[in-house]
């Protein structure tokens, strides 16, 4: 039966599958014997017309060999239609030879040929006869759970795992490891949650079961449930699983919403276990997710003094120094990467990042230039693009978005966007408004097209197209705080609807309550409600946590209605000097003097 074990491999070649099929469906007999028999007639005398007697019947074994050698055909036939790629014609051909000869290896093949064509009926058939032949057979019963679960059939899963059980050789704590795996490989849905939970009530002090069931809630999606289960595993699991164990758990707090939970749960771990570096480099993100930035800096730069063959940790100290705007230390980290060629790529492109922030222009697009990688090449252009327009090359910058290659959607949408923006940067609005709307039909739903179309509608004073921005943008994301205040703050400005503006924008503070625009549209509101009080304290915490001249302005009005003149006038020459270009602050004093108190 040596044979048997190739013709179950997808890629046998002709010569093995044949002899294999001959051991299998002749059991010792001869080929040769299927072709002849004893007394043989020849041409002549079977085309005779004096041959009366008729022929001769034919015994049970030699119909049982004309059985076997139309299945040795059909199984080759078979294995040639799945190396031709036509899966389901070939399932169609193994499935009756596993039929008429009951070899369970065939219905396991024709099982093997079913997963291929992807039809579910066809697996649901195949797995039903390998079943039937071959009962005792483990991977049958594998087979047969996920399939059920495919199908949100729980019950009928559970009870077909148990059967795995009962025929598997491998022991239940590695077992429900195994099964946590497949079900993520297959069935990573809320029915497979609903599966794992089910093992978990069933085999409560096993902590596999639940590192399992984190597993499977992570993959669909269930991240508390995950952290949950994960959690409950850390007080039983085994030493020599915990590392493992903690990985998992920091991948579900970054894929998560509690940073600053995850960093207090793992680092007592990791003080006991601090050359686990592949955790370190965890916790880093971790803590570069919670802000706390100096803690991840510090830490990254361990990682490297002991790993400086790693290249992944110092990319991400490098992005984290960019956003600390620490450009010299990040330029550093950047070039130390770019002897690696499998990183060159996007350390040039970060290096083009950092040049541009500093103004480096020609160094910034000579970096975007050396990018080739199609994952970084077209913000590279963009980038570049973005970079002409700012020096004054217009035509060079329009040029350049015309020439991009952009084949997928989404890079589309890139380029339109850009375009966009240089349009309402020179202020050829009706430009700006139709490319929005080409983003928007593409993607009717694309928020930061509706946005950004809606400051352009706001400036042409479309005031009805951005209050339908605004609601579309609401309608997408109700806790959307931008275009909460927007909307809240263009009602106060147009001093109408202004209960509708207070609901807008205590909702937008109850979200982000130390948003200083969210604050100063509210104190505005106050102010337009001749609530000075209440209004200074909102203006005040605004301009506190950013001295935004808009802000000012209306602080300063604030001031002089609660009959505060000189602080309003000393907070004015304060800063008279600084925003000499805002004509409106220039004569502020003077508006408020002359009782215009309200714009």
């Amino acid at each position: 039966m040596l044979g048997l074990q190739k013709i179950t491999q997808a890629g046998s070649k002709s010569r093995t599958v044949i002899l294999a099929l001959a051991a299998l469906l002749f059991g010792g007999c001869s080929a040769d014997g299927l072709l002849r028999t004893e007394s043989s007639p020849s041409a002549a005398i079977l085309s005779s017309k004096e041959v009366k007697q008729p022929l001769p019947e034919l015994t049970e074994e030699q119909k049982e060999r004309q059985k076997r050698a139309a299945a040795m055909y059909q199984v080759m036939l078979a294995e040639m239609l799945i190396r031709r790629g036509e899966p389901a014609t070939a399932y169609e051909v193994m499935h009756h030879a596993a039929e008429q000869t009951a070899i369970p290896e065939l219905a396991q093949r024709a099982f093997q040929f079913s997963m291929a064509s992807y039809d579910i009926d066809k697996i649901q058939e195949s797995i039903a006869l390998w079943r039937k032949l071959d009962p005792n057979n483990a991977a049958v019963w594998r087979a047969s759970f996920l399939l059920s679960l495919q199908q949100d059939k729980v019950e009928p899963a559970f009870e077909q795992w148990q059967k795995f059980r009962e025929l598997s050789d491998l022991e239940l704590e590695k077992l429900l490891l195994l099964t946590s795996q497949r079900v993520v490989a297959s069935v990573a849905t809320d029915a497979g949650v609903a599966f794992m939970q089910k093992l978990a009530e069933e085999y409560p002090k096993e902590w596999s079961v639940w590192v399992g069931l984190g597993l499977v809630a992570k993959s669909a999606g269930r991240l508390e449930l995950s952290l949950d289960a994960l959690l409950y595993a850390r007080n039983k699991v085994p030493q020599d699983s915990e590392a493992e164990l903690y990985r998992l758990l920091a991948t579900v707090y970054l894929e998560g919403e509690h940073a600053k939970q995850g960093v207090d749960t793992i680092a007592p771990y990791l003080k006991k276990h601090p050359k686990d570096w592949e955790l370190q480099e965890q916790m880093a993100r971790l803590e570069v997710k919670a802000n706390l930035l100096q803690s991840a800096e510090v830490r990254y730069q361990k990682i490297i003094k002991a790993n400086p063959s790693l290249i992944t940790p110092r990319l991400s100290l490098a992005l984290l120094l960019i956003e600390r705007e620490d450009y010299g230390r990040a330029e550093a980290q950047l070039k130390k990467t770019l002897t690696f060629p499998q990183y060159r790529d996007v350390s040039n492109y970060y290096l083009g990042v950092i040049y541009q922030a500093q103004a480096k222009y020609d160094e910034a697009l000579k970096a975007f230039s050396k990018v080739l990688h199609p994952n970084y090449r077209l913000d590279a252009d963009l980038h570049r693009s973005e970079i002409l327009f700012s020096q004054g090359q217009v035509e060079k910058a329009n040029e350049l978005l015309d020439s991009l290659d952009v084949k997928q959607v989404e890079d589309r949408i890139k380029v339109l966007r850009a375009k966009a923006i240089f349009a309402t940067q020179q202020e050829q609005f009706d430009q700006a408004v139709d490319l929005y709307n080409q983003v928007l039909k593409i993607d009717p739903n694309h928020e930061q097209a509706l946005a950004s179309q809606a400051m352009v509608f706001y400036r042409t004073e479309r005031f009805d197209d951005y209050v339908d921005n605004m609601h579309r943008l609401l309608k997408l994301d109700p806790e959307n705080v931008d275009a909460l205040n927007g909307l809240g703050y263009f009602y106060v400005e147009q001093n109408k609807n202004l209960n509708q503006a207070r609901t807008l924008l205590d909702k937008a503070l109850q979200l982000e309550p130390d948003n200083y625009y969210v604050l100063d549209s509210m104190g505005w509101l106050l102010y337009r409600h001749k609530d000075f009080k209440q209004a200074r304290s909102y203006l005040e915490k605004s301009f506190a946590i950013q001295q935004d001249e808009e802000v000012l302005i209306h602080l300063i009005r604030v001031y002089w209605q609660l009959g505060d003149y000189s602080k309003a006038e000393r907070l004015w020459k304060k800063f008279h000097k600084q925003y000499g270009d805002n004509e409106t602050f220039q004569k502020l004093i003077d508006s408020l003097k002359a009782g215009l108190t309200i714009d």
